[in-house]
């Protein structure tokens, strides 16, 4: 999990010492430890309350990253906020993993990655991927 967010580059871009690396890396852990825990908690409830219902893997697997990034998003502000550091590279570590996570979801939603249109699904996929049978990418979004 921790190699897909590419940590290893983030951490040595927002610290300047071993120690801040150190501190860094342990709050991401345990925040991913964490959401794992939280992820595997609920992950046989039901979930039909709500205003979004994730129904199929693909949005489950978007949420799933989206808490992910959230997750380490707010670990690296809880460590760097006792930091010296200008308000530039605040903002900075505040937007980290918005690149990776838009990633990841554009791969998870490539029409040409999927193999096979269900063709009784009544129901338009969340990329517009197999919306047209006979041409799956017609009618997805332009990537």
């Amino acid at each position: 999990m921790m190699s897909k967010w590419n940590i290893e580059s983030v951490i040595s871009t927002l610290t300047g010492s071993p120690d801040q690396q150190d501190e860094l890396m342990k709050a991401l852990e345990k925040a991913m430890k964490e959401e794992m825990k939280h992820e595997m908690a609920f992950s046989g409830v039901k979930k039909s309350s709500g205003k979004f219902i994730r129904s199929t893997k693909l949005t489950q697997d978007i949420y799933k990253n989206y808490k992910e990034m959230k997750c380490m998003q707010m670990a690296i502000k809880n460590v760097t906020s006792s930091w010296p550091a200008s308000r530039q590279s605040r903002q900075t570590s505040n937007n980290v993993f918005e690149d990776t996570c838009q990633t990841l979801t554009d791969n998870l939603m490539d029409c040409n990655s999927s193999s096979v249109c269900n063709k009784t699904n009544p129901y338009r996929s969340i990329s517009g991927c197999c919306n047209n049978i006979e041409k799956k990418t017609l009618g997805s979004a332009n990537r």
